[in-house]
């Protein structure tokens, strides 16, 4: 009889790969040349914007599956080598975390790129103002998610 218990760390994980996916389409799309792609050149800085927070939301879902994940795992069984798990256990979470600032960094700087693109191809007030407010909030999110994280992990 299957189970009716849902599962978020399988949703979280197809999010995520559907995340990638759409990563390397627009970056595709974004960073190849001129004369392989015939693109207009807006439209290549807007496949960077959504490129760059296409990588910041990555980092929102591989912080999910972390959290859903050191939900489900618990071992009472290995009580004995207990100190040894702890510590390869913080280092791997700390070397989580450097992974999420790198990448949020990459996301970051990319995005910026394409909204300066997008302001010296002539971008519109409305259309400049809707970049940048989506950027800052995505941005402060991430910000927030990766201080969450440093702060807990100092435990």
């Amino acid at each position: 009889m299957p189970s009716k218990k849902s599962s978020p760390i399988l949703a979280f994980l197809i999010t995520a790969v559907i995340i990638m996916i759409g990563i390397m389409i627009t970056g595709f799309f974004a960073f190849s040349p001129l004369s392989y792609v015939q693109l207009n050149i807006t439209i290549k800085a807007w496949c960077m914007f959504i490129n760059g927070l296409l990588w910041m939301l990555l980092v929102w879902m591989v912080h999910w599956i972390e959290i859903e994940g050191i939900k489900r795992i618990q071992l009472p069984h290995l009580r004995e080598i207990r100190p040894a798990i702890d510590r390869a256990a913080k280092l791997f979470r700390l070397l989580v975390i450097l992974l999420k600032v790198i990448v949020t960094v990459i996301g970051a700087v990319i995005v910026v790129i394409s909204i300066l693109q997008l302001h010296f191809l002539g971008g519109g007030r409305i259309q400049m103002g809707a970049t940048v407010s989506g950027f800052i909030v995505v941005m402060i999110v991430s910000l927030l998610l990766i201080f969450r994280e440093l702060s807990s992990a100092r435990k």
